[in-house]
């Protein structure tokens, strides 16, 4: 089997419009705001997760977020996706409280790893139901 090194990661925040407001206590939301991230093997096979930034926690803001993905994308680089198991932990035992980036991380290791392999995420799962029990 062949190595997938991770080569490059990238992070961007961005904003998506709502088609109504969303208004809460806490204040008027009229967009959508999150942190995109994509990991590069080697190979170039790209493999991407999303963090949704949060109104209410502030360790949950874009900045914050983006913070946390490129911390975590730093020390990915040059590590082989196959042993994602142990990146993975360690970036729940460090950044566990600021979830939605360790999701992202996650979502775009296992992206870029099943891709290379061929599979598909819900493949690698198991694959599509026919029906639901």
């Amino acid at each position: 089997m062949t190595s997938a090194r991770i080569s490059s990661f990238s992070v961007d925040v961005f904003a998506t419009p709502l088609k109504r407001p969303f208004v809460t206590a806490l204040g008027r939301k009229t967009a959508g705001v999150s942190v995109g991230f994509m990991l590069t093997l080697q190979d170039k096979t790209r493999g991407y997760g999303e963090a949704s930034a949060s109104l209410a926690l502030a360790h949950l803001k874009p900045a914050r977020l983006a913070a946390v993905l490129a911390e975590l994308g730093r020390g990915a680089l040059g590590k082989d996706a196959a042993g994602h198991r142990p990146l993975i932990e360690q970036a729940w035992k460090r950044h566990g409280q600021v979830n939605p980036a360790v999701s992202a991380f996650e979502c775009a290791l296992l992206d870029a790893w099943t891709r290379s392999r061929g599979l598909s995420l819900a493949a690698w799962f198991g694959g599509k139901l026919d029906r639901v029990e």
